[in-house]
């Protein structure tokens, strides 16, 4: 029988407790920031493609955007990775949250101001580049 069973000495970061991240403060800010992340990154990918095919009733525009997410990620998935080999990596997450910024500001602009869809396909490449 284990004689630290059941006792307030046992410790939570034991290799055999599962949760012990999660009673870490940083780790459950982290955790939540990666979940809301991705939700919203979930919400901005329907609504870029509820608005192409609501402002071009075309189907075929539809799955164009699925083709200008894609290109940028095939050219640049190399030099990222290089990039993020050489380069203090913190300073490389804080330059592509500030693009991502700007491509969803030009989204909304291009949506505000009604700009031709070529305009929108330009915002979407680039959100696709700064995720690279």
């Amino acid at each position: 029988m284990n004689p630290d069973a059941g006792s307030a000495n046992h410790d939570p970061a034991s290799p055999g407790d599962a949760l012990a991240p999660l009673r870490l403060p940083a780790f459950r800010r982290f955790l939540l920031a990666r979940f809301l992340g991705s939700l919203g990154g979930r919400m901005l990918g329907v609504a870029i493609a509820w608005q192409v095919f609501d402002r071009t009733r075309s189907e075929f525009a539809s799955g164009l955007v699925g083709l200008v997410e894609i290109v940028p990620v095939f050219l640049l998935a190399l030099p990222a990775g290089h990039l993020c080999d050489v380069r203090d990596r913190r300073a490389i997450v804080l330059a592509a949250r500030a693009g991502m910024a700007l491509a969803v500001a030009g989204l909304l602009a291009a949506t505000l101001l009604r700009l031709p869809i070529a305009a929108v396909f330009v915002c979407i490449a680039c959100l696709a580049a700064v995720r690279t």
